[in-house]
């Protein structure tokens, strides 16, 4: 059984260009961590504007994978005396390892022979890894310059105003920032700048056009080119398309509205 996750960073106004490149590092470094720790997700979705970051995380395992990892302990000499019984050292090793004194295998190596134990990991709940894994993402998010602002110990490229982490229907307590995690995102600053409810995380995007933000870039790059020139067919004039203008003032408003001036 999977679930979907939504995890958004919502901000002080960024920089036009760090809402691509924001975005483009946050879904690569999710989706790393989260295997990493055996929670491989079926996909990953990023969204970026002015005020937020965010990624829609779906097919979600419900536990992690598990896995057994061999660690090596003390020589047999040292681990066990002249009697087989085991030593203290035999014993603080499979505490460390967390398996029983009777659990450690003798085995003989080049080096000779060595106390091994077989240390069975994973299988926590998604919701009770996610905390710190979120956490630790907006800490590593990488910026070429990050700022500090009042007493918030993680540095981010603007300050955090809000943090969003949904699971399924639950929300996940993550604190990074100086923020603690909700289930819900804002709206426009100026034409919804309250609260919107997200009943679940694959309707982000829809949730938040029904407050004025347009979350995924290339949409928003598309609907401003296409307010700009039905403005300017009204009026008989025809835009002159500069890509890398475009790209910047999709990324500097949530949602566009043409003016024409003289």
């Amino acid at each position: 059984m999977s679930r979907d996750l939504l995890f958004e960073i919502g901000t002080e106004e960024l920089p036009s260009w760090y809402v691509t490149e924001g975005s483009r590092a946050l879904g690569p470094l999710l989706e790393q961590r989260l295997r990493a720790v055996g929670l491989a997700p079926a996909g990953v979705e990023v969204f970026g504007t002015p005020r937020r970051l965010a990624a829609l995380v779906s097919g979600l395992p419900e536990r992690s994978e598990e896995r057994v990892e061999e660690r090596r302990g003390p020589s047999a000499a040292v681990a066990f005396d002249a009697q087989g019984a085991p030593t203290r050292a035999a014993e603080a090793f499979a505490a460390s390892a967390g398996v029983p004194v009777g659990a450690l295998e003798r085995r003989q190596t080049e080096k000779g022979e060595y106390v091994y134990a077989q240390v069975t990991r994973g299988g926590e709940p998604a919701a009770a890894v996610l905390p710190a894994l979120l956490a630790g993402v907006v800490a590593d998010l990488p910026a070429p310059r990050k700022m500090r602002w009042g007493e918030v110990d993680t540095p981010f490229v603007r300050p955090v105003a809000w943090l969003t982490a949904l699971l399924g229907h639950e929300v996940v307590p993550v604190e990074a920032a100086g923020q603690a995690a909700g289930g819900g995102s804002r709206g426009h600053r100026f034409l919804a700048p309250g609260a919107v409810a997200l009943p679940a995380p694959a309707g982000y995007a829809e949730a938040l056009k029904g407050a004025w933000v347009i979350a995924d870039e290339d949409e928003r790059r598309r609907a401003t080119l296409g307010a700009v020139s039905e403005a300017a067919a009204a009026h008989g004039l025809e835009p002159v398309v500069d890509p890398a203008l475009l790209a910047e003032v999709a990324n500097l408003v949530e949602w566009p509205f043409p003016i024409v001036g003289a």
